[in-house]
């Protein structure tokens, strides 16, 4: 606690003992619920516009026969649209209300001022307002004082300080509008502490958020991304898939999204266009979270996966496929500063968001599935690039068909708990490559998978297109195309490769044969991830002695087969 602080509660102390036994009891005793105020006595009772920031409460207080130490929060709102507004919520401790009042901020960020009169509850007996007053220490009672017209806080780093009411002369009070009687409820030697305050980086709670241009067109795109939690020793300890959407729109070079966050859904962010790249600087606003009773600032940022730095959001961007894909060697943070990594309330990486031409596989809670008998071949391949070992595989899946979509679950040979999502028109299919399935685990690495159409002569990435005869159900794959389990999402990095697939409605299972991957055996040779040696990789990930390389990893000595 800051020395600041220290010399406030001595203060506060001092005005205690002092006040508690002069103030006389309150001509009537104040209505604290909020009533139905009339036209003549406005009361702000919504939160206004801006950015809300929770301060810890400090202070002397009175509430009705009782003299007693402030406590518990106060909160006020900053203006973001340029202007040097401010609100604060319940000014006066022990009087709870839920009225807001209205101040100025000082050009230098240094000085608040809130005017008296202000009302904060309407009282029906009397067809008065209770209002904000300065009220005068003298003897043993408290009169309203209206000469003084405003109530001034000083802002000194992380504390917010009343400065003309320290109890010994003045207080800051409830008083009745029609007689200017003192209602028992004050406050003196106020101080509103921000216990986040990072002195080093400080927070201008005045940075606006994020203009929306009011005619932005957008589409929801489906979001999905790992959730990280951390362990007391720093180290990653949980890794959740998350599937949910966002709101995404382009105008004049610029992309807008909504829903990024994961603790402040409905904040905003603004990036740049450029080519097949989308910058998102770093310590955008989002909202607000509510952890433990409190009320945390939610900035978005950037981070390096390695150094921990804050970095702007890079996502590699295709136009084509409407897809967004978080950059290389980056986590997305939820952040309670924005501009250092201090209380990160969110890590996430893997993030990717798919526009409604090839999104991700957002199931609807009231879609209706169908059992099928799935199957297909399962292909091995030699050394020199041709097909060596072909093997039938029999299992099981769910196909669902929902407002000219379909819904299948199990396509993938090793990760058979993920969906994939398509469209149909008429006797076609059409599943958007690229779609997350899970993780597969390897040698003890657990590898994310995708979901790809392949061309069987150029092996180039392809849709995954299914013949389809809605009066039988039967779903047939192409006969140009393999699907592959790839451990990318926009690159071959084959963990399956499978054709002839054909999905038969309503057929019972076939013999339960499950998709395995041999174990790697042979010192100094490399695998790729079927566990198939190979003797020429080319780009993607391999296993050479039960290690997961890249091609330039793999030692000049590996065997050649």
């Amino acid at each position: 606690m800051t020395m600041t602080v220290m010399l406030l509660l001595t203060m506060t102390a001092m005005a205690q003992d002092k006040t508690a036994k002069q103030f006389s009891m309150p001509p009537r005793k104040a209505k604290t619920a909020v009533k139905k105020a009339q036209a003549d006595f406005p009361i702000i009772q919504e939160q206004p516009a801006g950015n809300l920031k929770q301060y810890t409460r400090l202070g002397g207080g009175y509430e009705y026969g009782e003299s007693k130490d402030q406590s518990g929060y106060a909160y006020i709102v900053f203006a973001t649209d340029g202007s040097n507004d401010v609100w604060l919520k319940d000014p006066v401790c022990w009087f709870n209300t839920g009225a807001w009042v209205k101040g100025k901020l000082s050009s230098d960020k240094k000085t608040i001022t809130v005017a008296m009169g202000q009302n904060l509850s309407y009282l029906s007996t009397d067809d008065a307002a209770l209002q904000l007053g300065a009220g005068k220490v003298t003897g043993s009672s408290i009169s309203r004082d209206k000469t003084i017209t405003e109530a001034t806080y000083t802002i000194d780093d992380n504390v917010i300080h009343l400065q003309n009411m320290d109890g010994e002369n003045y207080v800051l009070g409830v008083f009745c509008s029609n007689d200017d009687s003192w209602q028992g409820y004050c406050d003196w030697s106020t101080a509103y502490i921000d216990e986040d305050y990072n002195p080093e980086h400080p927070v201008d709670p005045t940075q606006p958020e994020a203009e929306i241009p009011a005619d932005l067109e957008t589409a929801t795109y489906a979001m999905m991304l790992f959730d990280l939690s951390f362990g007391s020793d720093g180290k990653e300890s949980g890794r959740e898939l998350i599937q949910t959407d966002a709101i995404v729109g382009f105008k004049d070079g610029k992309v807008y999204i909504q829903g990024l966050s994961g603790h402040a859904r409905d904040g905003w962010v603004v990036g740049t266009v450029e080519g097949n790249t989308i910058t998102i600087p770093a310590g955008q606003y989002q909202g607000t979270y509510t952890y433990n009773g409190k009320d945390y600032p939610i900035y978005l940022l950037g981070c390096d996966e390695e150094t921990e730095e804050v970095k702007d959001i890079v996502f590699n961007y295709d136009p084509e496929n409407g897809t967004l894909e978080l950059a290389d060697g980056l986590w997305l943070v939820d952040n309670s500063d924005p501009q250092v990594i201090t209380t990160a309330f969110g890590v996430y990486d893997n993030v990717m968001l798919l526009s409604d031409g090839g999104s991700a596989p957002l199931i609807p809670a009231d879609l209706e599935t169908s059992d099928y008998l799935l199957m297909l071949f399962d292909l091995s391949f030699g050394t020199d690039g041709k097909e060596s070992g072909r093997e039938l595989i029999q299992t099981s899946a769910k196909v669902g068909f929902m407002d000219g979509k379909v819904y299948i679950q199990g396509l993938s040979g090793v990760a058979s708990e993920g969906w994939v999502i398509g469209s149909v028109e008429g006797n076609t299919i059409t599943i958007p490559s690229g779609q997350y399935q899970g993780t597969y685990t390897y040698g003890g690495t657990d590898y994310d998978i995708f979901l790809l159409g392949c061309d069987k002569e150029t092996e180039e990435i392809k849709d995954i297109v299914f013949t389809y005869d809605p009066e039988t159900g039967t779903l047939e794959l192409r006969e140009d195309l393999w699907i592959v389990d790839s451990s990318s999402a926009t690159a071959i990095d084959a963990a399956g490769v499978y054709d002839s697939v054909i999905l038969l409605k309503g057929e019972e299972e076939g013999p339960a044969t499950a998709i395995t991957r041999p174990q790697v055996t042979t010192e100094g040779s490399c695998y790729n991830l079927q566990g198939m040696r190979i003797s020429k990789p080319q780009k993607g990930i391999y296993i050479q002695n039960g290690k997961k390389c890249g091609s330039s990893d793999i030692s000049s000595d590996t065997a050649v087969v």
